[in-house]
């Protein structure tokens, strides 16, 4: 049986044009990753091509990826930087978020967009992030994780922070994401931190983060999936797909969508 959501975590994706000569974002519960370069052409084409096939099969994805990295805020700290410049993973992430391919995919872009205990929310996070929502109507935000609620609160940003989540409420779900809980005052940590800025949230906004996204995006995506089961992954699928020497390698999401669609109309 397939999930219903898929969870990717640790990816990369600093965009060229900042000629870093690194692609690193820390996976948000490790220590962050030193710069390596990569090839990030071949890296982001399978991961296109992944996110892609769990939009045919009707798959949510959860993706984990820090929208700036820890050498890079340091920098700043140290006044290395311009101070307009942008988060070194924005503009990869927008270019995969926005990408055609994905148009099908419902993507929950974890963390309040990228944050973390490495990375801390920039003087234009917010601005940012309402853009890319208006630009791709596929992305949605958690607001998981103690360590991103202690940037929620954050006095400075606090009173920004409950206005965009009150406009963009129905794109916003939240989460625990508690850390190696030991009993339940633990895993309603992360939510206690939240108890003064989901109070000056409407009662609609209230209900859509903490249930009607999480239930439209997530829960939604069951019936889609177990129709996907039924109807697409039978045995014949198999033997032709998987198990045939012949068959297509890899399988392309293109072709699976083809069979999908036949198998629903049949």
């Amino acid at each position: 049986m397939t999930k219903t959501a898929l969870s990717t975590r640790g990816t990369s994706l600093a965009t060229p044009s900042h000629d870093t000569g690194s692609t690193s974002a820390s996976t948000p519960h490790s220590q962050p990753q030193a710069p390596a370069t990569q090839n990030r052409g071949n890296g982001l084409n399978g991961l296109v091509n992944l996110l892609e096939m769990a939009g045919v099969v009707g798959m949510p994805v959860v993706l984990h990826c820090d929208i700036d990295n820890l050498h890079a805020q340091i920098a700043d700290a140290q006044h290395e930087h311009l101070p307009e410049r942008l988060p070194e993973n924005f503009e990869g992430l927008v270019q995969l978020f926005s990408n055609p391919r994905l148009k099908d995919t419902n993507i929950i872009w974890a963390h309040g967009g990228g944050l973390g205990r490495f990375v801390q929310q920039g003087p234009k996070h917010l601005e940012l992030l309402e853009g890319v929502l208006k630009q791709c109507p596929n992305l949605f935000l958690d607001i998981s994780w103690s360590e991103v609620a202690k940037q929620v609160n954050n006095p400075e940003t606090k009173a920004a922070w409950v206005k965009f989540l009150e406009n963009n409420s129905t794109r916003i779900c939240f989460g625990s994401d508690t850390l190696a809980p030991a009993n339940v005052e633990k895993w309603n940590e992360t939510k206690k931190m939240y108890t003064e800025v989901l109070a000056q949230l409407s009662p609609q906004a209230k209900e859509n983060i903490l249930n009607h996204t999480y239930e439209n995006v997530i829960s939604g995506a069951r019936d889609k999936v177990r129709d996907f089961e039924e109807k697409v992954l039978t045995p014949e699928f198999y033997q032709k797909h998987l198990i045939n020497p012949n068959a297509e390698q890899p399988l392309s999401a293109a072709t699976v969508r083809a069979e999908a669609q036949a198998a629903r109309a049949a």
